[in-house]
């Protein structure tokens, strides 16, 4: 991961990267350690899951520069930290049992690094890339919830056949308001605020209300989420600072199990990490079917959901899914070219 998506994003970032490069990439031979865990069966899923506490603490080796053999920065230890969901799933009758394997975080884990050499380079534009919060966003891209990593284990076993991997729930969100927040203004003694909602693999954020420390915001967002145990909703509110740094109003998040079937959560949240602040939303579940012949009946329901003179919120998703392609042509890929200025699509990442 490290050479393959950190090191061409630093690159990305500014001409005066274009040879930044990771040196040494030694992680050790310590394994990490297993504190706990704790197993959950569901036979109506005909699924096991297995919750490993898991604790990564050793010393490392990795070392960055911008020539082969002057490293200017480098890690000398890690620590991660967190809870790691083991799925096996679907139950079967014959060997292994199992027809598959799933692995992600629940939650995001805790990431501390010891740097060496110049570490305050970081706070380079392009660099900061290194930085801790940055390189768990990167984790985060790859194995936290709703990401995941699943293997078959049984031989000609279909991913597609496990329940989690379609979007089976539609949530809408709606953020309604705050109140008692912080003041980040010192002249003012106010806020910008505005929230920011991450959930699903979608992120959304409300518009900015000025010099307010009980915004009333009541704009509505939807969501899809699949059948991934013990997914969450995520509310960050942010104080807006133009150019400067945004800063941190404080953080909330509901669990989808909450919101119960065919109904809707409405409730103020207390926010985390901050002195004081309440955020007040409403989480609505949205029915989905396959019958078409349902189709009125949900749009009925869902439309008697939608708020007055919000004319973009959905009554019915569409979802297809392709399965497989038959019968197409052969193109001889040496004669093809990708555009000159196209590096990163999955298209021309293949052709170069």
């Amino acid at each position: 991961m490290i050479r393959e998506r950190i090191q061409p994003d630093i690159r990305a970032k500014s001409n005066y990267l274009a040879s930044f490069r990771f040196i040494n990439i030694d992680f050790g031979k310590k394994p990490p350690q297993i504190k706990s865990w704790k197993t959950h069966a569901d036979p109506e899923k005909k699924q096991i899951m297995l919750d490993l506490d898991i604790s990564y603490n050793a010393d490392i080796k990795v070392d960055a520069g911008f020539t082969e053999k002057t490293p200017i920065a480098g890690i000398k230890s890690i620590k991660l930290e967190g809870i790691l969901r083991v799925i096996l799933a679907p139950l079967m009758e014959d060997s292994p049992i199992f027809g598959a394997l799933t692995v992600y975080f629940p939650h995001r884990p805790v990431l501390e690094l010891q740097w060496t050499g110049f570490a305050h380079l970081l706070n380079i534009p392009g660099l900061q890339t290194l930085s801790e919060k940055e390189l768990m966003n990167q984790i985060g891209q790859i194995i936290v919830a709703p990401q995941h990593f699943s293997h078959p284990l049984a031989a000609r076993f279909d991913l597609a056949k496990l329940q989690f991997l379609e979007p089976r729930n539609a949530l809408r969100i709606r953020v309604i308001e705050a109140k008692n927040l912080v003041a980040k203004e010192i002249l003012t003694k106010s806020s910008n605020p505005y929230v920011v909602i991450c959930g699903g693999g979608t992120t959304a954020k409300t518009r900015v209300i000025h010099k307010n420390l009980n915004p009333k915001w009541n704009e509505t967002f939807e969501i899809l989420y699949s059948d991934l145990p013990d997914q969450e909703i995520e509310f960050n509110l942010i104080s807006d600072k133009g150019v400067k740094i945004n800063q941190q109003l404080g953080s909330c998040r509901i669990r989808i199990k909450e919101v119960p079937e065919r109904g809707f959560i409405d409730k103020w949240i207390d926010l985390e990490n901050v002195k004081s602040g309440q955020l007040h939303i409403k989480v609505t579940r949205l029915r989905l079917l396959s019958d078409p012949t349902q189709l009125e009946e949900v749009l009925k329901v869902n439309e008697q959901s939608r708020p007055k003179r919000e004319n973009e919120i959905a009554s019915a998703v569409l979802y297809t899914y392709i399965e497989k392609g038959r019968g197409l042509p052969v193109i001889q890929v040496s004669q093809i070219k990708s555009p000159s200025n196209c590096h990163s699509c999955p298209y021309c990442l293949l052709l170069s």
